[in-house]
């Protein structure tokens, strides 16, 4: 599935997420921002700005629904995010 996101493939095969090519999440009518998620998601402990990236996912019945990826070798663990 496309996420939105525009990025490029390192020489080493690393993903690089430099944009986006929207800017807005639509689930059921409700416009959501992915920086707005971010920056909220960002003031959990343990995780900071710049190590997330909230997207869109298709989803049935509300047409998108929010997703965010973590970088794997940040100071939380997913438990911990689940919990905050």
């Amino acid at each position: 599935f496309r996420t939105g996101d525009l990025g490029r493939l390192g020489e080493d095969g690393s993903l690089y997420l430099e944009g986006r090519l929207k800017e807005v999440i639509n689930r059921a009518g409700e416009t959501i921002s992915p920086l707005q998620v971010e920056a909220a998601m960002a003031s959990c402990p343990g995780l900071k700005h710049g190590e997330l990236m909230c997207f869109s996912v298709p989803h049935n019945s509300t047409e998108e629904a929010v997703a965010v990826a973590v970088l794997q070798d940040s100071d939380i663990s997913l438990r911990q995010l689940r919990e905050w």
